[in-house]
């Protein structure tokens, strides 16, 4: 943290850098590519992917909105000076294994922490992965449930979030 109370990521390879104001925008520079990922779903609505959505401009300099309001998303159009933003940084600083609870099922054991999902909903199909594992006894259950957390682990949030071990 900087003396002003600003977090700073510096990338040297790509001379990028992103600074987190004190309940302001996010600073970008460097040139710093910007683009949208959608969620792709299959014919049962499903996620399956993630696919190309919007590309931005590039920029040598943008500020991106943190506080949600803006009008101009993703860029910050100073909503957060009229709503008196707090940013705060409320990240849990505990260990996965902390923060996780167990699922047990017959053949399968999902341990599961909340705070870690990006909301993308890829661990979903056929039930869930969690009523997956409670039926891991079923061999298709146990099957689905293992690709669908490791689907969701790839392509969500990245490793971590979800782990797994067979009884």
């Amino acid at each position: 943290m900087t003396k002003n109370g600003e977090y700073s990521i510096e990338d040297s390879r790509m001379s990028c850098k992103v600074m987190v104001s004190r309940d302001g925008p996010y600073l970008v520079s460097g040139n710093l590519p910007l683009a949208e990922k959608i969620i792709v779903s299959d014919a049962e609505g499903n996620p399956v992917k993630w696919g190309e959505g919007r590309h931005y401009p590039d920029q040598e300099k943008y500020d991106l909105c943190r506080c949600g309001k803006s009008a101009n998303k993703p860029y910050c159009d100073k909503t957060h000076t009229k709503i008196v933003f707090d940013g705060t940084e409320t990240a849990i600083r505990k260990e996965y294994a902390e923060q996780a609870h167990t699922i047990s099922g017959p053949n399968l054991v999902l341990t599961d922490a909340h705070a870690f999902c990006a909301a993308a909903r890829f661990c979903h199909r056929a039930g869930g992965v969690w009523k997956l594992t409670e039926n891991s006894h079923d061999t298709k259950s146990r099957e689905i449930a293992i690709q669908e957390t490791w689907t969701a682990l790839r392509k969500a949030s990245g490793l971590g979030q979800r782990d797994w071990k067979t009884n």
